[in-house]
């Protein structure tokens, strides 16, 4: 991955980041060996650029977690301007790149049938893709690139190899798998991140438009807006959304199934939560008070540990539910002493 930019807007939310989860300024400094002083530079968007691998493990011990990054990530999405996130290249590799989504049929049907109408295969269409003719030769020598110093599907920034002026802003190089497209084609593959189906669309668009004279940056506009209109959405696209939508309901009327039962879910479990509270709030505070320490410390294993299916359990006695706690108590403790750490995948 490219070094990230810390501009102004990201040294500031670096910084709330940290406050909100009580982190001393020190303690991170400590923890990726670097001087007070160092971190307070970055803080305050002194120091321009850091490198990636630093930038995670910063945000993960900020949350001591392994998916800070990602978290760091989706909350400048909501308070960034769209201008500031097209142009921010480390948000963009997070959003179009690293992000996994859900992808609906609809999607990959009309790929398919594109696919057919062009009377060509799979395999042409990844080769076509992986020619990246939008980045000719001229465009390598103008920014002196080095094929060495870039690797395929991320976005990089030219002010990373020349300091000419250009109105590029960014650009990526597109290395597709056969397989993985055919398991996406096949449905085998539900999840993707946008890059890919985005490469996909645009270049089927060029080439059912390869006998015209076309604005590519219509072409990608068309191939995103096609996207949208299957509700396969970048975090770019939502955030979007959220700001143009004059009410809930307009805005939840974009959603897809996956974002609208999201939300379902999440609203019964709180008010679950609200109806335990209004029972007994300080019994609920005692078990909210765990249970967001959990989700601090390991939200992914958290989630899945929540997802247990005790519903099965819910005929037995109080004095056998108690018994059914005490038990997973003692197995946490056993498991801690044993120093066992052998779950590695959470399915």
């Amino acid at each position: 991955m490219p070094k990230i930019v810390i501009t102004g807007e990201m040294a500031q939310k670096l910084k709330e980041f940290r406050i909100n989860y009580n982190i001393k300024a020190k303690d991170v400094a400590d923890h990726i060996n670097k001087t007070a002083a160092y971190y307070s530079k970055l803080e305050n968007a002194a120091i321009k650029t850091v490198e990636y691998s630093t930038f995670v493990k910063v945000l993960n011990f900020i949350t001591n977690t392994d998916t800070g990054y990602p978290t760091f990530m989706e909350s400048i999405s909501e308070n960034l301007s769209d201008e500031d996130l097209k142009e921010n290249i480390a948000f963009m590799n997070f959003d179009s790149v690293e992000r996994n989504i859900p992808v609906p049929d609809s999607l990959i049907d009309d790929i398919n049938n594109r696919i057919v109408d062009l009377h060509i295969t799979s395999n042409d269409l990844v080769e076509y893709i992986n020619q990246n003719e939008d980045l000719n030769d001229l465009f390598t020598e103008e920014f002196n690139l080095d094929d060495k110093e870039i690797k395929p599907n991320c976005w990089y920034s030219p002010k990373d190899f020349t300091n000419k002026e250009t109105n590029v802003k960014s650009f990526i190089v597109i290395n597709l798998d056969i397989t993985k497209l055919e398991s996406l084609l096949s449905k085998n593959t539900t999840k993707s991140n946008w890059i890919t189906l985005c490469s996909v669309m645009y270049h089927l668009l060029k080439l059912e438009h390869k006998d015209q004279l076309v604005d590519i940056a219509a072409l990608q506009i068309e191939a995103n807006d096609i996207l949208v209109k299957h509700k396969f959405y970048s975090l770019t696209d939502k955030s979007k959304f959220a700001k143009q939508s004059k009410s809930k309901e307009e805005y939840d009327n974009l959603l897809n199934d996956f974002d609208k039962n999201n939300m379902i879910y999440v609203s019964k479990i709180l008010s679950a939560i609200k109806f335990i509270s209004d029972y007994d709030i300080k019994y609920a505070n005692k078990l909210l008070e765990k249970i967001a320490t959990n989700i601090d410390v390991d939200p992914s294993f958290t989630l899945r540990f929540m997802a247990t299916e005790v519903s099965k359990l819910s005929d037995l006695s109080i004095t056998a539910k108690k018994e059914f706690l005490n038990r997973i108590d003692k197995l946490i403790e056993e498991t801690k002493e044993n120093n066992s750490d052998q779950i590695e995948i959470f399915d």
